[in-house]
């Protein structure tokens, strides 16, 4: 029949080894059919036993849930389906429909049943059949593999962040209770003191140490490792040295220009008076890093799916700053722009030694140098 010359299907591995005389004598028997957009071309559970071999067109798999027929896939091109229901007889596993006009050749198992050559024939399509769901079900194996991965991911991440919103919101509480108790009934308070601090951060740590610990990551994913650190500790120190020598240099000139209250004082003046703190101060300033750079940055950047981190190291900062409002504005706009340098110390090692360096050479800066506008409270 002219209408089904030399389908290009018949060259797909359905026919594999079969010779040019075979196919020939399958073209002579298959059937052209055309279905309309929208126009069923087999029933989920139908009892027939045919191939279809699509010549052009794009038809839909469809599945019944129970209440409606959901589209699973679809194919176009010069592909085929009833292959398994050809193979063993068994119902069709789901109703295949036209999304388009679409034009067919169908291959009877009765025509191939009355082929002179029908033994030959069939032994040739199951083997072939045979191989090709033995690939599929390998590619189906996999496919479940990376699927259940990602559901298992999925789920990982929604546990995750869960408890990291629930941490967000404890922590806020907790913010906003010790601030409106300082300011109703705690006035004579010193919040600068190193014992308020102290005893602000331990609160703080607390609920964040609980997080870690129950979000299934290691705790080298929140930068407490020791990896990289020989390197995470020089930059940190030489990044230390830089900024400590461009904010005295700053101030310095400010001060020549009469916007900050020094008189006559140099570099070496500066450098001199630095008062390092207590080597306390270096455990608190980790304490600070780990809560916003090991769990907020690093949380962002995961929730963000933040590739190059700038974004999380920017948000992460300005929580920071806003975390010291208690200390007043001058010291959360400080603590804001310093934020960034952290953040990027951190992004570059993922180790929290690095960041806790800058943060512990700023904040020592922070403590010595006079005339600053929040230096009156440290």
């Amino acid at each position: 029949m002219t209408s089904a010359s030399n389908p290009p299907v018949l060259r797909s591995e359905l026919f594999g080894e079969f010779s040019e005389t075979e196919l020939n004598s399958l073209q002579e028997v298959l059937e052209y059919r055309v279905y309309r957009s929208g126009e069923s071309i087999l029933e989920e559970g139908a009892m027939d036993e045919d191939i279809y071999l699509l010549k052009s067109g794009v038809v839909e798999v469809l599945k019944f849930t129970g209440t409606d027929h959901l589209v699973v896939d679809e194919m176009s091109g010069n592909t085929y389906f009833g292959d398994q229901a050809f193979l063993d007889g068994s119902p069709r596993s789901a109703t295949i429909r036209a999304k388009v006009d679409t034009e067919l050749f169908v291959l009877t198992k009765k025509a191939v049943l009355e082929h002179p050559d029908s033994k030959e024939l069939l032994n040739k399509l199951y083997r072939n059949i045979a191989m090709i769901n033995s690939v599929r079900l390998k590619h189906a194996a996999s496919n479940y593999a990376v699927t259940m991965e990602k559901e298992i991911n999925l789920l990982k991440d929604k546990n995750y962040f869960e408890h990291f919103f629930v941490i967000i919101l404890v922590t806020f509480a907790i913010t906003q209770v010790i601030t409106s108790l300082m300011y109703s009934y705690f006035q004579h308070v010193n919040v600068f003191s190193l014992s308020f601090t102290w005893l602000f951060l331990i609160i703080l740590v607390g609920p964040f140490i609980y997080f870690v610990a129950k979000s299934g990551e290691p705790w080298s994913a929140f930068g407490v490792t020791l990896v990289n650190w020989k390197r995470s500790v020089i930059e940190g120190i030489l990044i230390s040295l830089v900024l400590i020598g461009v904010v005295l240099q700053g101030i310095l000139t400010l001060s020549k220009m009469g916007y900050l209250p020094l008189e006559s004082l140099t570099l070496y003046d500066f450098i001199k008076g630095l008062d390092w703190k207590s080597p306390l101060y270096f455990f608190h300033s980790y304490g600070q890093e780990f809560v916003a750079r090991g769990v907020f940055q690093t949380a962002f950047q995961r929730f963000f799916n933040d590739q190059r981190g700038l974004r999380s190291v920017f948000i992460t900062a300005t929580l920071f700053g806003l975390s010291h409002l208690l200390y007043g504005p001058e010291l959360v706009l400080a603590s804001l722009i310093s934020g960034v340098f952290f953040g990027l110390v951190y992004l570059r090692h993922k180790n929290l030694l690095g960041a806790t360096i800058v943060h512990f050479a700023l904040g020592a800066l922070a403590f010595s140098v006079p005339s600053l506008p929040f230096q009156g409270k440290l």
